[in-house]
């Protein structure tokens, strides 16, 4: 029997990855994406021809009403992540993270669907920013529909920075430092959880049926210094020389993000030195 997924910000790095591993793992399998921008859906489309593509934006109710219908898990992807323009920009934050999961929840339930899947951070955990109140309070309200409901099973899935995203520091830092032998670093003491999209999506697909219905979940992840982050990029690509260019803090950032809540099974903090990476483990999970 063919299963029925739809992915939402299906164009993004999360979202591709996600279609990537449905379609490797799946013989029969019939997915649809949406999302906004419609050249990236053309370049998806010809990576993976029997993907259905759709215009939508979570922001539209009745868009999310009519097209989540039948379907055997929906993949709630689609956010806007960046954190210092949605410092500036709180409003959209809210109207795409937190109101648009809510369109995607109640449309879920209307239509029956058995499982939605969100995709949230760890800067959702004692938030400092926009995006991380967004996000968290999204999760929040998921929690509270599971216990008000029993048509759709929301699940939560919560990571640090994946490595080499659209946008991530990763592409930033290997641009300053091939370009001009430096990196700007808002902090030298900063920390960050690390995982590649690949393992954080086959977490995901391998568990989400069976994953809690009150707290995220969280894939086997460590932390390290930001400093350690660069020097890995710089000696995966023979960098032998090169400036730490100290910036300052953006607004909203912290020196140490945390993964979970207190009340959470535990609670775990990015400057834990006995969770971090090796500068070898840094290096093997580069691309």
């Amino acid at each position: 029997m063919s299963m029925r997924y739809c992915v939402l910000g299906a164009t993004g790095t999360l979202g591709s990855e996600i279609i990537r591993q449905l379609y490797a793992s799946h013989d029969e399998v019939e997915i649809v994406g949406i999302s906004r921008n419609e050249m990236r859906q053309k370049q998806l489309k010809e990576r993976f021809p029997r993907l259905q593509m759709i215009i939508a934006d979570i922001r539209d109710q009745e868009a999310m009403c009519m097209h989540l219908d039948n379907f055997d898990a929906v993949f709630h992807t689609a956010a806007l992540k960046h954190l210092d323009i949605l410092e500036h920009n709180p409003e959209e934050a809210l109207k795409t993270n937190t109101l648009g999961t809510i369109n995607v929840a109640n449309s879920c339930i209307k239509n029956y669907i058995p499982y939605c899947v969100f995709f949230t951070t760890d800067k959702a955990v004692a938030p400092a920013n926009a995006y991380g109140m967004s996000k968290g309070l999204a999760e929040k309200i998921l929690w509270q529909k599971n216990r008000s409901q029993c048509i759709t099973r929301f699940k939560a899935f919560r990571w640090g920075n994946v490595l080499a995203s659209s946008g991530s520091a990763y592409h930033s830092f290997l641009h300053t430092l091939k370009t001009e032998n430096k990196v700007h670093i808002t902090n030298m003491g900063m920390t960050r959880f690390w995982i590649t999209i690949e393992e954080a999506v086959k977490f995901m697909l391998s568990s989400y049926r069976t994953a809690s219905d009150s707290e995220a979940m969280l894939p086997r992840m460590k932390a390290a210094k930001v400093t350690d982050f660069v020097k890995a990029i710089a000696m995966k690509h023979g960098i032998e020389h090169y400036d730490l260019e100290l910036v300052g803090m953006r607004p909203g950032e912290k020196i140490h993000e945390d993964i979970r809540y207190m009340e959470e099974i535990q609670e775990t903090i990015s400057s834990d030195v006995y969770d971090t990476y090796t500068l070898d483990e840094l290096i093997g999970l580069l691309p």
